[in-house]
């Protein structure tokens, strides 16, 4: 008996066929599961609601024993498992070789990950927030440490959406350039030889961006994918390459499309930086909170703009690359010069752990627990957030790395990311860490005056 299973976006009708429905949360409104068989057919429909934007509360069209019992169905007639998915959209149920796994958990994905219920504080919080999303322009003028210590506790996740777009002046952007978007995103000009260089980048690229998120999720190629080496180091799933384009185009799935899109748009928009890996990973978490035009220009205000100006990290020759390198690394030796000195004796540099941590802003490997509330004050207050939470993982991890050799210093970091139970524990604990402007502004100048030696 043969089966299959495929789980596929269902949306509304867009105007433009070769652009994704702009929706305020992209990644799922309906994931619909289909297992096939010769004598059967079942489709379950999750509208899962609560872990997107916009929206709360978890809807569920099936009861827990009957997709129990759909369960142990599909695995007596050989269909591949179901999807369980966690409060940000990952794939819960998925093995390190990235292969879904069967199970009879009945669990739903949960707003926070711990019930479906909110609690009176995250109401009051929400409520805080639309009074201030409602007054944004006045509350920035009057009281902007207002804003800032409220961003340090996180924005409420169905809020995360709006304020983020509010902070980079999407609307704004959108306004002033209306259809430029779409433009590039449809754009058919012959392409040079160096534009045909990026694109083949970035189609490799988009099938290592988050192959365990539902939106990036592809079902179609289990039997084929594998687990390959990350351009930042660790593991990273991946898939065959495609040479036809349009059987690509074809079999892509969606969020995989959107964010092809989305770096094909920037790389045209911004030709001197292009397109560099780690620029997919930030463009797909982005993808899981706005729609793909929003994520695009949020793309070009993170690049372009003050406090985050990440476009020297990527352009060529990454020199601001190597400037945040130098600042984190003395960084360290200034709030913990114990392990500082530990690492010296080593010969651990802060490149053989940090790189992929600062230059995608821990996008490319942390959970998202972490990753959001990151991105939640780096918005506003930039390179200040990055450089504590580097220091507070370390600080989490301080007894154990003083313990270990070489070797074992670099084992226990490829793993790192795994080992933080709680992402928000972390933030909140880096906050506290009393790094200021005036050390970062220091350690930058001392960076510069090094180059004008040279």
């Amino acid at each position: 008996m043969t089966s299959t299973t495929s789980v596929s976006y269902t949306a509304p009708s867009s105007s433009s066929p070769k652009m994704a429905p702009q929706r305020r949360s992209p990644a799922i409104d309906n994931l619909t599961i289909s297992t096939v068989t010769s004598n059967s057919s079942m489709e379950i429909d999750l509208r899962r609601v609560s872990s997107m934007p916009e929206r709360g509360g978890v809807e569920t069209v099936m009861s827990n024993s009957d997709e129990e019992d759909i369960i142990r169905k599909s695995q007596s007639e050989g269909a591949k498992p179901l999807l369980k998915l966690d409060q940000y959209g990952f794939i819960s149920n998925m093995d390190k070789d990235g292969l879904v796994v069967p199970t009879a958990d009945s669990q739903r994905p949960t707003q926070q990950g711990k019930g479906a219920s909110i609690t009176s504080v995250e109401q009051r919080r929400t409520t805080k927030w639309k009074i201030m999303l409602n007054s944004w322009s006045n509350i920035m003028k009057r009281r902007p440490k207002l804003v800032l210590k409220r961003l340090r506790k996180g924005i409420p996740h169905e809020q995360r959406g709006k304020v983020w777009l509010t902070l980079c002046h999407v609307k704004e952007r959108q306004q002033q350039n209306p259809g430029l978007y779409e433009k590039y995103a449809n754009s058919k000009e012959s392409p040079s030889k160096a534009f045909q260089t990026v694109q083949e980048t970035i189609e490799k690229d988009i099938h290592r961006t988050f192959p365990r998120h539902s939106l990036f999720y592809d079902d179609g190629n289990d039997s084929e994918a594998e687990m390959v080496d990350s351009p930042f180091g660790g593991s990273l799933l991946d898939a065959p390459d495609r040479h036809d384009d349009e059987e690509r185009e074809r079999e892509i799935v969606e969020g995989q499309a959107s964010l092809k899109r989305v770096l094909k748009a920037y790389s045209l928009h911004d030709p001197d930086v292009g397109y560099c890996q780690g620029m997919n990973f930030i463009a797909g978490m982005f993808l899981t909170i706005v729609t793909e035009e929003e994520a695009f220009w949020m793309l070009v205000a993170i690049m372009s703009d003050q406090p985050c100006y990440m476009r020297g990290l990527f352009g060529e020759g990454m020199r601001e690359t190597h400037k945040v390198l130098y600042v984190a690394e003395q960084l360290v030796h200034q709030f913990l010069p114990r392990l500082a000195k530990h690492f010296d004796k080593e010969n651990i540099h802060v490149t053989m752990y940090a790189t992929q941590w600062l230059l995608t802003q821990y996008t490319s490997s942390f959970r998202f627990d972490l990753v959001l509330r990151v991105w939640d004050c780096f918005l506003q207050e930039g390179w200040k957030i990055t450089y504590r939470v580097m220091l507070a993982i370390l600080q989490e991890f301080q007894s154990q790395l003083l313990q270990l050799s070489f070797e074992e210093i670099l084992a226990f970091m490829r793993d790192l990311p795994e080992r933080i139970e709680d992402g928000g524990k972390i933030v909140t604990a880096s906050i506290h860490i009393p790094l200021r402007k005036k050390h970062i502004l220091k350690l930058e100048r001392e960076w510069l005056a090094k180059q004008d030696q040279h």
